[in-house]
């Protein structure tokens, strides 16, 4: 029997299965519709769309039921009823649907009385294959609970039936303090560490014990919103916490650890350790150390702040022209601008410019490799257009409209992507950042400092540990300016942003040309970039389309408010392309 609900007020909410919990279509403007069988019912529950992308969303505390800490009974309560609901509320929580949870490894963490464990949970995904995270868990009773109940609640998992808390273990000094502990072992065993099983620690070769020691006891956890967690110990180390568990080594200590002890390269926080767990499927990394960087901010915050600057300007002149762009936008940042352009091809010097080392050395880039690059690309497109159409019924219809001429323009976009094809590129492939944009960087005041190696978290470490162009990392660049300059726009007054709209644009694309200009004077005779302008122009526009591509499926999953950014880039991309014809 066909059911009419009347749902309308939770449009683009995702009804779920409770004891599944498989997701049904979203909610649109018309009744819901659902058929039963005989004697059937569905038990659901409405998840709102930003829940499903993760983002921490109000919940409720459960309590646990009264049992023995790490018993049978607790685990399965916990796993089968309590985690879910947490894992899902969680940032870092990257699968698209939770199915159902597995303890895949438990570990233990030298805290007092046993009161603490990670535990490696398997995932199944109603999309994809199963995915493994890592949960730090630990229970906290008294004043310390009710802290956390206060300060960050965020961090409970659950309500102990004598009156504590059962939370995520890396918010607590204990437990924080015993993972320096393990880097600490590690000094004292020569360079490793095995002293707990299923630990183990590698120590770079500037690892200071006595610091370390120093700042053990004053730690504190980064509360931004990223798909990993971070810990900063005192001004001394940083340790990244890799939330996703894969088996084998881990690009980002891979390419921290080469260019902290075997190149010259020094505009990165240095290598300082790893550690590492073993699982039921062998032994994979969960955290990196570093030296902490002191620094004014990220490049994202530095951009924003240029751009609130150069508004102001323009909003204030008397009569603003497009040939007074570069006196409104000032020489500071420009200079910056180029600054970041000459590290970033300084970088890809270090990653295998001029290397010999075998995982490092450049890799040709052939016909074959041309292909699969468009084949990728052409993929990527295909799922980016798949997402959007399902999704033209949520959006706005400035939105709508500017995604139906995006679908429109599929056969645009292909014979975009087919000019590769066409042009037999002289360059090389190398390691490279792979996830490079402006919240990437630090900005120390007079320099900039690159972080986050790791690459594009969504795909495996086999995928990130592949050698690519080296202008991937700066069509990051040049996207993650435009989006610097919509969100600034965004930000100002709603009568003011038509006036500034053309001038938003005239910023990225200004600071773009200087960042590429200066890249491409700093890597001049390298073999990883065309020496043909013709041939690094293509790739170039061909790398930027595939990004905004990339954007787009992203925030239709993630952040669907902020879908117009890559629409609207699309969009201006093929424009371009038409003009560069004509």
């Amino acid at each position: 029997q066909m059911v009419e609900l009347d749902l309308e007020r939770y449009s683009g909410w995702i009804p779920r299965e409770s004891f599944g919990p498989a997701p049904f279509p979203p909610v649109r403007g018309a009744p819901w519709m659902v058929t039963l069988g005989a004697h059937d019912f569905y038990w659901l529950r409405l998840q709102a769309r930003s829940e499903g992308a993760g983002v921490q969303a109000q919940r409720s505390i459960p309590v646990l039921g009264d049992c023995a800490r790490w018993s049978p009974a607790f685990l399965e309560e916990l796993i089968a009823r309590i985690l879910p609901g947490y894992v899902e509320s969680c940032r870092w929580f990257g699968g698209r649907g939770l199915r159902a949870l597995s303890l895949a490894g438990m570990i233990p963490v030298d805290v007092e009385e046993g009161a603490a464990r990670v535990l490696l949970l398997e995932a199944q995904l109603t999309e994809g294959l199963p995915e493994t995270y890592v949960l730090p868990v630990q229970f906290v009773q008294g004043e310390a609970a009710e802290r956390l109940l206060r300060e960050g609640p965020e961090s409970v998992i659950a309500r102990t039936a004598e009156g504590g808390v059962v939370c995520d273990g890396l918010w607590e000094e204990s437990f924080r303090a015993a993972l320096m502990a393990k880097f600490l072992q590690a000094a004292r065993g020569g360079g490793a560490s095995e002293a707990v099983p299923g630990w183990s620690a590698v120590l770079g070769r500037g690892f200071d014990p006595a610091a370390a020691r120093a700042n053990q006891a004053h730690s504190q956890v980064l509360k931004s919103e990223q798909s990993n967690s971070s810990v900063a110990y005192g001004t001394r180390y940083f340790l990244k916490l890799y939330r996703k568990w894969e088996r084998g080594a881990h690009p980002e200590v891979r390419l921290v650890r080469h260019l902290s002890e075997t190149t010259g390269f020094d505009a990165l926080a240095r290598f300082g350790g790893a550690l590492s767990l073993q699982g039921n499927e062998g032994v994979g990394v969960v955290g990196l150390l570093v030296d902490y960087t002191a620094h004014q901010g990220d490049g994202w915050q530095h951009a924003l702040d240029s751009l609130a600057r150069f508004f102001e300007r323009v909003s204030t002149a008397e009569a603003a022209s497009p040939g007074a762009l570069r006196e409104l936008i000032g020489g500071v940042y420009p200079d910056r601008v180029r600054q970041l352009g000459e590290r970033t091809g300084e970088l890809h010097w270090a990653l295998g410019g001029n290397s010999e080392e075998p995982g490092f050395a450049p890799e040709a880039f052939t016909g074959h490799s041309q292909r699969a690059l468009y084949q990728s690309m052409r993929s990527a497109l295909s799922r980016a257009l798949r997402s959007l159409r399902s999704a033209l019924p949520d959006f706005s219809e400035p939105v709508r409209a500017a995604a139906k001429r995006v679908l429109a323009s599929e056969p645009e976009l292909l014979a975009h992507q087919a000019r590769l094809l066409g042009t037999p590129l002289k360059a090389c492939k190398i390691l490279i950042h792979g996830d490079y944009h402006l919240g990437q960087v630090l900005n120390t005041g007079k320099d900039f400092v690159v972080i986050d190696f790791e690459g594009e978290p969504r795909r495996s470490i086999g995928e990130r540990s592949l050698k690519r162009p080296a202008l991937q990392d700066v069509a990051g660049m040049v996207r993650s300016f435009d989006y610097a300059a919509r969100v600034a726009l965004g930000r100002e007054r709603p009568e003011d942003q038509p006036k500034l709209e053309f001038w938003a644009d005239a910023w990225s694309r200004s600071m773009a040309e200087l960042f590429v200009g200066a890249y491409r004077e700093k890597t001049r005779g390298a073999v990883f970039v065309p020496e043909s302008l013709r041939e690094f122009d293509l790739l170039l526009e061909t790398l930027v389309l595939d990004k905004a591509l990339y954007e787009l499926e992203y925030e239709l999953a993630y952040r669907p408010d902020f879908v117009g950014i890559p629409l609207r880039a699309i969009e201006r991309l093929l424009r371009q392309e038409v003009a560069d014809v004509g």
